[in-house]
């Protein structure tokens, strides 16, 4: 059945805009008719009242079948979304809570930072203004250039060499340094053992894949440590506190004197409170002799706002 229908015929065709235009272009009405998508009233088509249903054939267009198909798949899609994001965001709570991202400082050591010179509007500010990027760079370009950016030779191709000194067979009135690698040092000075920085871990970073000690660099362990003097940790950084190494010494270790606010990681990863002492920035610690020797922190500029130790004028 192809032909337009009559005034006044008998036709069963549920009339709109799609009808008409099938019409127009010769399509078998019939058949579309047979796919009984749905139910449409006739409005305003010659040979219908407006609003009165004649017969029980029935005609759907398939743009409203294809719009509700549409919508159909744009609610899955929505929820599929919605419920990847919920999954990340607990995945990221779950993560954040492991114990190697260390505490908030609470309470009196809380107070004590907010009372600091160098706190105010909720951080700590270097003395100097320290841009953190040259001007023709962002953060984005900057993170991009670490991940993406590819150059020659960014690793050795060969393990680096290097000589493993038995820190325990030092003699004790020797005063010595020894370079662990990066920014770990060890010093034994007036029979004092001291340990700078240690980070005994393959990687400088929360997870294994973001970064990767050059081969060869890595020969030191907490195994490989003497009892500790004291143990000095710069600043809060990756590459400088690392929560597996600081763990792994905890019972050699008789004092940490950390910048003021590190002591919330030591004392979240077991350390005693009393074996904990925080100093700011151009005052001395409290009592701030320890092994019979002046212990100072000094500020220095860098994007962590840094407080430097001294211990009888070497900068540690």
């Amino acid at each position: 059945m192809s032909a337009n229908p009559k005034k006044g015929g008998n036709s069963d065709l549920l009339c709109d805009e799609f009808v008409r235009g099938a019409i127009e272009a010769g399509h078998d009405v019939e058949k579309i008719q047979n796919r009984r998508l749905g139910r449409r009233r006739c409005q305003g088509y010659p040979g219908h009242e407006p609003g009165v249903h004649h017969g029980e054939s029935r005609i759907e267009t398939l743009g409203d079948s294809d719009g509700r198909n549409m919508k159909a798949t744009l609610y899955l899609s929505l929820g599929c979304l919605a419920a990847a994001a919920i999954c990340l965001f607990l995945a990221a709570c779950a993560v954040v809570k492991h114990p190697r991202f260390g505490a908030l400082p609470q309470g009196d050591r809380l107070a004590r930072i907010e009372r600091s010179p160098s706190y105010r509007d909720g951080k700590f500010h270097n003395e100097i203004p320290t841009p953190k990027f040259s001007q023709d760079v962002g953060m984005v370009s900057v993170l991009w250039s670490i991940y993406f950016d590819r150059s020659a030779r960014l690793a050795p191709d060969t393990p680096l060499p290097a000589v493993k000194t038995d820190l325990k067979a030092l003699a004790p009135d020797a005063d010595t340094v020894v370079w662990l690698g990066h920014s770990s040092w060890f010093a034994q000075i007036s029979g004092k053992r001291i340990l700078v920085d240690p980070v005994f871990s393959d990687y400088a970073a929360p997870f294994s894949f973001m970064n990767t000690a050059f081969s060869g660099t890595s020969i030191y362990g907490a195994e490989d440590m003497p009892p500790i003097d004291l143990l000095l940790v710069s600043h809060g950084h990756w590459d400088h506190l690392d929560h597996a190494t600081v763990t792994a010494i905890l019972s050699k270790v008789k004092q940490v004197v950390c910048p003021l606010g590190v002591g919330a990681y030591f004392e979240h990863w077991g350390y005693p409170a009393a074996k904990i002492c925080e100093g700011d920035s151009h005052r001395p610690f409290a009592g701030n002799r320890f092994c019979d020797m002046d212990v100072y922190a000094i500020p220095v500029s860098c994007l962590a706002t840094n407080i430097y130790i001294v211990i009888n004028g070497l900068l540690c």
